[in-house]
């Protein structure tokens, strides 16, 4: 079983014996870490009292199988969990060191049933072929519920959720129930929405690139970032623009649009966002760079 020091979330300060006197939020793990589903479900379940969700995510993973299953008697199982390191409840133990404590001190060993996370996404394949798969991702929060279902690019693991793509999320009038119900409408012609957005990769393939037209695209992010209509965030757009500059300077410029829209979802995978609007922010992306293929 995982425990605190395999997923790196807390550091800690010792005394001159060596002993922990001091736990730090933070660790050294990315912002996220993968782990196994199996892992995940070993943890505690988030206590939550929200109108809008009122299941936690272990009980919205089961539940989602099922709704699959229905229309997808062969569906896999869900494979890599991303849990935040700023996300987590552990109880029953002290942070900082005080004699008497009726509490022992939190400690690298402590195992992943001792945490409870609050921000949770997990992926399920779906369909597939040797270039891609159709994957759902579904991100989980106590106050919201996120559903998307799109192309997963095999060799990358970038995530691309494009206009023939299908994201729900809860809200105010818009529960879990009506989302799942949605969910199970919607899934029953997931074969075509897969070929769609295989062919909408291959127009972005299509559509040849050179340096001028990397830096125009660029720029046009971020004035629209500027301008209050963003696509993506402003540390985005820069991370972006590191990576085209490492490319030209190696002599590999950016070749075409589906290159430079996996450079993007790469900057955009889970372990490297906080995950707060991540898979808002990777259909945005998508649609804007496939809004240049012409009709």
């Amino acid at each position: 079983m995982l425990t605190i020091k395999d997923l790196g979330i807390r550091q800690f300060e010792t005394d001159s014996t060596g002993a922990i006197v001091k736990s730090l939020k933070g660790g050294n793990t990315p912002v996220a870490v993968g782990i196994p589903n199996a892992e995940f479900l070993n943890s505690k379940a988030f206590f939550n009292q929200s109108k809008i969700v009122q299941m936690n995510a272990h009980e919205i993973m089961t539940d989602i199988s099922a709704a699959m299953a229905e229309v997808h008697p062969s569906l896999g199982t869900w494979d890599e969990t991303y849990v935040y390191r700023d996300k987590v409840d552990i109880h029953g133990y002290i942070e900082s060191f005080k004699a008497g404590s009726q509490y022992p001190m939190l400690h690298p060993d402590v195992p992943i049933s001792e945490m409870a996370f609050s921000r949770v996404i997990a992926r399920l394949p779906i369909l597939g072929n040797d270039t891609y798969n159709y994957s759902l991702a579904m991100k989980w929060e106590p106050t919201q519920v996120q559903i998307a279902i799109g192309l997963n690019v095999r060799i990358c693991d970038n995530f691309n959720i494009m206009g023939n793509s299908i994201f729900l999320k809860t809200n105010r009038s818009f529960n879990y129930e009506s989302l799942r119900l949605e969910l199970r409408d919607k899934i029953r012609n997931l074969e075509e929405r897969f070929q769609l957005d295989m062919a909408t990769a291959a127009a972005l393939m299509e559509i040849k690139l050179n340096n001028q037209n990397v830096r125009a695209i660029i720029g046009d992010l971020l004035l629209r970032y500027d301008k209050d209509e963003p696509v993506i965030q402003y540390t985005d757009i820069h991370t972006l623009s590191q990576e085209v500059a490492k490319l030209e300077k190696a002599g590999k410029p950016v070749q075409d649009m589906w290159q430079l829209t996996n450079i993007g979802t790469n900057m955009l995978r889970f372990t490297n966002n906080g995950g707060e609007n991540v898979l808002e922010h990777h259909q945005a992306f998508n649609n804007y760079l496939s809004s240049f293929i012409r009709n």
